[in-house]
């Protein structure tokens, strides 16, 4: 069985790893192992190759894609059903689920050299992995610079590092040509958006993954001082009236791929009729490639040009999103997009 050694860190190591995590220091290498720091402060020894990864992160299973290592996939979740993807990554084991917790058996009968976990992941169930054997790190995309964190860090767990500088470069670039924008735009004359969730009425508030990818874009969150009945299992989502939308009177709607809903059913829906937004008829659904561009993943830099220009189309006339979309796909994720395919993207088709 393939097995990493985690021991808890001296001060000395933590201060110069990274402060103000828990962290744990590794004994003397070998040549054969390297050590990674995963997003919630947890230092990891590691094979110095990698070769098969469980992967129970669904959008690190999009990251670990992009960074040309879907190969090394033997087990893990993943969301969403899409042509392009391969075949054997469709039926790929899952022994952990976060509603019936973690199999132990099947992790076992797949015996990867590293697992991959979400860093809200019960810890029972983390522990489950290491007292298996295995190696595991964390991600924590739950904050505005924490999916390039991400990706960095799943680049370094799987011998990629080219692959991640070769995205975050992008990202970069790409980040650079909105903000040289939206810099212009003064706080008063940014356009406000309402986010919908898993359905029309239910959105997030501030110190979200969806407010900082709106504030990115130059969008002001509408509700991001709000608070609501809380919805579902995840607190920062809330479920609020018609009342406090009409009252918000957004400039813009997006809807999440995820709410099982499409635009022409706010367009048509005469609750919403006299709401700005509806009224100019912006009312737009979130892209949907191989995970959703709002959400941390490699793609969500796509969503940020996307929305930037859905927001202030007459500020972006450069920005050819359908390019952008064909040419990272064949960049990233070596694969090249038919125009039907592309429009599928750009509508949030799963």
């Amino acid at each position: 069985m393939k097995r990493a050694v985690t021991i808890l860190a001296s001060l000395a190591i933590l201060a110069s790893v990274m402060t103000g995590c828990t962290q744990t220091t590794p004994p003397d290498k070998t040549p054969s192992t390297r050590i990674v720091v995963d997003q919630i402060g947890n230092v990891v020894e590691l094979p110095e190759t990698i070769d098969e990864v469980a992967n129970f992160c669904y959008q690190m299973v999009e990251v670990q894609i992009a960074l040309g290592a879907g190969d090394k996939l033997v087990a893990g979740s993943y969301y969403g059903d899409v042509p392009w993807l391969d075949e054997s990554l469709k039926s790929l084991p899952n022994p952990y689920n976060w509603q019936t917790g973690l199999n132990v058996e099947e992790l076992v009968s797949v015996d990867p050299d590293l697992v991959v976990m979400w860093g809200g992941t019960p810890q029972d169930a983390m522990d489950m992995v290491w007292d298996a054997g295995y190696p595991v790190v964390c991600d924590w995309t739950m904050g505005q610079g924490t999916t390039e964190e991400a990706i960095e860090m799943l680049g370094k767990a799987l011998g990629k590092e080219a692959e991640a500088d070769e995205i975050l470069a992008y990202w970069a670039d790409q980040q650079a040509i909105i903000n040289d924008v939206i810099n212009d735009i003064p706080e008063g004359d940014r356009l406000r958006v309402f986010y919908t969730g898993h359905d029309k009425l239910i959105t997030c508030a501030k110190n979200t993954d969806e407010d900082w990818w709106i504030s990115e874009a130059g969008g002001i969150n509408v509700a991001r001082d709000a608070s609501g009945l809380p919805w579902g299992s995840a607190s920062w989502w809330m479920e609020l009236s018609i009342e406090s939308v009409i009252a918000w009177d957004p400039d813009v709607i997006i809807i999440s791929s995820k709410a099982g809903i499409d635009p022409d059913d706010i367009l048509n829906d005469p609750q919403w009729k006299d709401i700005k937004a509806v009224q100019d008829g912006k009312v737009y659904r979130v892209p949907f490639g191989y995970h959703v561009w709002d959400r941390p993943c490699a793609e969500r830099i796509l969503g940020q040009l996307w929305l930037a220009q859905k927001l202030y189309p007459d500020k972006f006339t450069n920005i050819d999103i359908r390019q952008e979309t064909r040419d990272f796909f064949e960049t990233f994720f070596r694969v090249n997009l038919s125009e039907e395919e592309v429009d599928d993207i750009l509508a949030g088709v799963k």
